[in-house]
């Protein structure tokens, strides 16, 4: 077995798993539970009845680990720099939330800037990511 073959077949199991999550989980378990759920606490007077009218739940299936971290975030890099994919859509394939990443991400830069701390992840700071030397990815 190389990289390549264990990438593919890894990859073919995460789309067969994330099939299942959604088809099956989410769309025959977790809807109508939720559904019947909201039904019930709108009845008992815990929820307005304006509830019902809600957009709904959203159902983020947990995320799997990278077999090659570094060229799998470059990739999910390119491809938002790109516009094939959101940065929500990355998110969410991490099993996170992007609006909670969102504020805790805007929370650590308020509490960087009140204690005077500058990182090379904020855009803010006009400072460059690093490089890596041994990066031969764009060798020609």
């Amino acid at each position: 077995m190389n990289y390549s073959s264990i990438r593919a077949g890894l990859l073919e199991f995460r789309r067969r798993c994330e099939q299942f999550q959604h088809q099956v989980i989410v769309f025959q378990m977790c809807r109508p539970i939720w559904s019947a759920w909201l039904q019930a606490a709108i009845l008992a007077g815990a929820l307005p009845s304006a509830a019902a009218d809600s957009p709904g739940a959203k159902w983020i299936p947990p995320g799997f680990a990278w077999v090659d971290p570094l060229k799998d975030i470059k990739a999910q890099i390119m491809a938002v720099r790109a516009g094939f994919k959101s940065r929500a859509e990355v998110v969410s394939e991490q099993g996170y939330d992007a609006e909670a990443i969102d504020e805790e991400v805007a929370a650590d830069n308020a509490r960087a800037d009140a204690l005077g701390l500058e990182y090379d992840s904020d855009a803010r700071s006009g400072g460059a990511p690093p490089s890596n030397e041994n990066d031969n990815d764009n060798a020609t």
